[in-house]
């Protein structure tokens, strides 16, 4: 029986090798196989974050990444700040306040979680999750 699947491999690497070129034996070292010439002009370096939405400066990809990555949250939604603030007109600038304002719920600092959905609000007026607070803590009020 185990001579049996190993020939069946065997068969089925031969077949998979006749259809791609390759040799039968499985071995894929030393393949002649041409390779892709390598472009002339690199081009710059594109970082794909929250939904994929695409930054291309490496030094503000950096930044949202290392703060996102906070576990702490209050610190994590100083960071967040921190980040709009240096990096006013981004294509993520909803997304880190997003960040901010869910790290401002788990601290528990309703004033700046108010605060934010708030400038959220400002930016994008249907934006759910900020009407939602927003509304929960007016009726509270």
């Amino acid at each position: 029986m185990a001579r049996d699947l190993a020939g069946d491999r065997r068969s089925l690497a031969a077949r998979r090798g006749a259809a791609t070129g390759r040799a039968a034996s499985g071995c894929t070292q030393g393949s002649s196989a041409p390779k892709a010439a390598s472009p002339a002009k690199k081009a710059a370096p594109i970082h794909t974050v929250a939904g994929g939405k695409v930054i291309k400066d490496a030094a503000e990809y950096n930044d949202y990444i290392s703060a996102l990555n906070i576990a702490d949250p209050a610190i994590k939604a100083g960071a967040m700040e921190a980040f709009v603030a240096k990096y006013p007109a981004n294509v993520i600038k909803i997304d880190a306040l997003e960040q901010a304002m869910a790290a401002y719920q788990r601290a528990g600092n309703t004033a700046k979680l108010e605060e934010t959905a708030n400038r959220i609000l400002e930016l994008k007026s249907d934006h759910v999750r900020a009407l939602a607070i927003v509304t929960l803590l007016a009726k509270r009020g």
